[in-house]
């Protein structure tokens, strides 16, 4: 698996790929080598069989709170929202103060148009990272969608300033 990692990190997908293959074929109950050929499959732009090496893992690891997370963060971007926060809200019960758990469980209640939730969830991932740049510009926009606009302008204001489009 680490020499996995590192052909990802340097952009040799397809070989970091092959090599999971091999040693998968050889381990397959190896938690951490599924966890990285999530990883790689998405990508390569399968984001189902990045979520089916996650509930790989999570059958013999119900607790990891990355596999959790990933799995959430991969049904999110597959639109598989109630999916998303069924696996982003234990990753949170293990784990509070994951910032971009609170980020990805703000997006989906935002795409799912419940914004109190979102905004709450939001809230949280700027408590846990107040630099977090994406969590304020989506804050600014759950509070607008929710009618509270003076919030909204004062948080576009904090993601101007993180992001260097502050007009001051």
């Amino acid at each position: 698996a680490n020499l996995a990692t590192c052909y990802l990190k340097n952009r040799l997908v397809k070989k970091a790929h092959d090599l999971l293959d091999g040693f998968l074929a050889r381990h397959p109950e190896d938690a951490g080598a599924r966890m990285v050929l999530a990883r790689v499959v998405v990508r390569l732009g399968d984001l189902e069989g990045a979520s089916a090496a996650l509930r790989r893992v999570l059958e013999s690891n119900p607790d990891l709170v990355a596999a959790h997370y990933n799995l959430g963060h991969v049904a999110y971007r597959s639109r598989h929202y109630d999916e998303a926060e069924g696996h982003l809200k234990p990753a949170l019960e293990l784990r509070p103060d994951l910032p971009d758990a609170h980020y990805t469980l703000g997006l989906t209640y935002l795409a799912l148009q419940r914004y109190p939730e979102a905004i709450a969830s939001l809230e949280r991932a700027v408590q846990a990272d107040p630099k977090h740049v994406g969590a304020r510009f989506n804050l600014a926009n759950a509070n607008a969608r929710a009618g509270r606009m003076q919030e909204a302008a004062r948080q576009q204001a904090v993601y101007a300033e993180l992001s260097g489009r502050s007009k001051s």
